[in-house]
């Protein structure tokens, strides 16, 4: 029997893959998108059998992916019970030498692609009095973060704005997690340069697990969702130091020495 719909961005990869095929046995029916239509593809087939699946390829850092996505979500007469905003973008190194476009793609991919789909999805979840919303954001999050300033910056968009909405919507039937994860392994830390990062080098947690914590607190309408023990403490520590200090010991994390 068929829970439903969800829509799950980014998911070709890493946590959006694992995020999948969960809801999939769940028994969610998917739409699913990313950049790569032979991934799409195989997950596609991998997923046949278990529940319907429909692929979209776009790219959610120009307008007219974000359109070609929600175009393609109307067309297919589907209501999106549930929305899981994962695709994002990252890159590495001092902002002086930052490519521009590049900075660019992360702040549509991890902010405003994000805002435009849940403001696009949102409306029917409250007319029905039901619906889940899970933002992934990241530890850095909470703090700020050299050498990955942009990308920090839009993952602490992505907290507040996450918790400002969750408390808007508070008694309608539709709950907002945001899903704070610490390096994971994935294809993110290649693309975005950060695989020989001491944040990485001390260790990631594996996709699957990130994965099944962001599902049952989605399920369970948990606010704030950090996996893993050294991702709390992360989470919890810049509260109480200050944010000079909290800061630099970010640029230490993300630089190679």
């Amino acid at each position: 029997m068929s829970c439903g719909t969800a829509l799950v961005t980014g998911a070709t990869n890493g946590i959006g893959w694992e995020i999948a095929f969960l809801l999939a046995e769940h028994g969610y029916h998917l739409l699913v998108t990313g950049r790569d239509p032979a991934r799409l593809r195989k997950l596609e087939t991998d997923l046949r059998g278990k529940v319907p699946v429909k692929g979209v390829a776009a790219d959610l850092s120009r307008e007219e992916g974000v359109a070609t996505l929600i175009a393609a979500v109307r067309d297919s007469g589907a209501v999106p019970e549930i929305l899981v905003n994962n695709a994002g973008l990252g890159d590495r190194g001092p902002f002086v030498e930052a490519d521009l476009e590049r900075q660019r793609a992360i702040m549509e991919v991890n902010m405003v692609s994000l805002v435009r789909l849940t403001r696009e999805l949102l409306p029917s979840m409250v007319q029905r009095g039901h619906g889940r919303i899970l933002n992934v954001a990241s530890t850095a999050a909470f703090l700020p973060g050299p050498l990955m300033s942009i990308y920090y910056a839009s993952k602490a968009f992505v907290l507040s704005f996450s918790y400002a909405l969750s408390l808007e919507l508070r008694g309608c039937g539709v709950s907002v997690s945001v899903l704070c994860p610490g390096p994971t392994r994935t294809e993110f830390a290649s693309r975005a340069g950060t695989e020989s990062a001491r944040l990485h080098r001390m260790g990631v947690m594996e996709a699957r697990a990130v994965a099944q914590a962001a599902v049952r607190g989605l399920l369970r309408g948990k606010r704030m969702i950090v996996p893993g023990w050294m991702n709390r403490i992360t989470a919890v520590l810049p509260r109480f130091a200050p944010r000079g200090l909290v800061a630099g010991v970010a640029m230490s994390m993300n630089s190679d020495r």
